[in-house]
């Protein structure tokens, strides 16, 4: 299902997206940088049955959605810090419907 995203008005709860960069220090051992964005958005609980592409989307337990704009990615996770949906979340998939994300995510274990 499409989301409505209509001016993005609804995008209001405050979210974190928690990004992990892999890399190397001068020595060649294995380091990683942690980014941290706060931006607002939208929690949906969703019992989903669609499929996206080759991706069971089923698997998720809610959905979030973004603006566009916003950076996610299948390693990212999504600190929601009050609501419903209070806590970490694993980011399963991402769909940019031209007008906003909807961001498939499980909780964090």
């Amino acid at each position: 299902m499409r989301p409505k995203v209509a001016g993005q008005g609804f995008l209001t709860e405050p979210v974190d997206i928690i990004t992990v960069a892999e890399g190397r220090d001068e020595r060649g051992d294995p380091t990683e940088e942690t980014t941290t964005v706060r931006t607002c958005g939208r929690f949906a609980p969703t019992g989903s049955k669609e499929m996206i592409g080759s991706e069971p989307w089923s698997e998720s337990d809610a959905a979030y959605y973004l603006a566009s704009t916003v950076a996610v990615t299948s390693s990212s996770r999504i600190s929601i810090p009050c609501g419903p949906g209070a806590g970490l979340w694993e980011v399963v998939g991402v769909h940019n419907w031209g007008v906003g994300l909807e961001v498939k995510i499980r909780r964090a274990t």
